[in-house]
């Protein structure tokens, strides 16, 4: 250390899923022995919590990899800051702002000084660019590409809702759907909770148990067709199990608008099925009902062979 000018050193390791899942607890202990002793060195890890581990027990209390809590404490979770079921008002501004920061990196025009005078300008209202908030689901990437489809379709108007939804679901059909097609049962699975969620419940959120470990919920979540809302949530029927909370992609739900699937909120009423409801960010007790059984997908036909409701489209 005594090498350094400042005699301070940060490491940053970002993507840390692209590490073999059997492979990050060994990094994770490489990491902790070699740098977590020394002086005025600071490791930082980009992770995502549920496709993440950093430990394993062994016998004696002892352990291979960090200990989180222990050894290392968590500092921010982003999707406190891009997520719109958890805070709305501080998703818009994040995204605001990075937008506005790209464009003031781009073009250099004085005229627009804020993000708020660049969304005036470049949308017909501010419903338009809350559209696109929620378009985005707390991806940043999905964010600025829907934008660049929206823009390109809008030429010289101005941005409006027609728009962000056609480029939404273009985004959806080029960058998610696509891949999952390669994957035949994972899109498989993904029209069938489209049925059972949209189709029936005319909803996009559904509840699953949280120890539940399936490889196809994984390639749904890392494909960014599935997006977690909330964890530890308890289902009205199963007192003390926890679920996490998800709900279907914007822009796979977003060519249903027309059709007889179409959603009505994002989720209902325990009292009244049919009476949707908008629910507060913060408030998950409309879906303690919407539990979703994997197990009646593969005890079914259709996880062999699902029509897709969104050819319908």
């Amino acid at each position: 250390m005594e090498v350094l000018p400042k005699r301070h050193l940060l490491i940053a390791l970002d993507e840390w899923v692209s590490v073999p899942y059997e492979l990050q607890a060994f990094l994770a202990d490489l990491l902790r022995r070699a740098f977590f002793p020394v002086r005025g060195i600071v490791v930082k890890i980009g992770a995502i919590e549920q496709r993440s581990t950093f430990k394993l027990s062994g016998e004696n209390r002892d352990y291979v990899g960090i200990e989180v809590g222990g050894d290392v404490s968590t500092a921010i979770n982003l999707d406190d800051f891009m997520v719109v079921d958890n805070d709305e008002r501080r998703a818009t501004q994040f995204l605001r702002e990075l937008i506005f920061k790209h464009y003031r990196a781009d073009v250099r025009d004085t005229e627009i000084s804020t993000g708020e005078e660049l969304v005036r300008r470049a949308f017909t209202q501010v419903n338009a660019f809350e559209e696109l908030v929620i378009a985005a689901e707390g991806v940043p990437r999905d964010a600025t590409h829907i934008l660049s489809l929206a823009a390109t379709k809008a030429l010289d108007r101005k941005i409006g809702i027609p728009e962000i939804r056609v480029a939404a679901r273009s985004w959806y059909e080029r960058s998610k759907e696509a891949t999952v097609s390669a994957i035949p049962e994972a899109q498989r699975l993904l029209h069938w909770i489209i049925e059972q969620v949209i189709g029936k419940r005319k909803s996009r959120a559904f509840l699953l148990r949280s120890s539940t470990q399936h490889h196809l919920i994984d390639t749904l979540f890392d494909e960014r067709v599935l997006h977690i809302i909330k964890k530890g949530v308890s289902a009205r029927d199963q007192p003390g199990v926890r679920h996490d909370a998800y709900k279907i992609d914007y822009g796979a739900y977003v060519g249903l608008i027309a059709t007889e699937l179409a959603t009505e909120a994002l989720f209902f009423s325990d009292d009244d099925d049919s009476t949707p409801v908008n629910v507060p960010p913060d408030d998950y007790r409309a879906i303690r009902s919407a539990v979703l059984d994997l197990s009646k997908f593969e005890a079914s036909g259709e996880a062999r062979a699902v029509k897709s409701p969104l050819r319908a489209c």
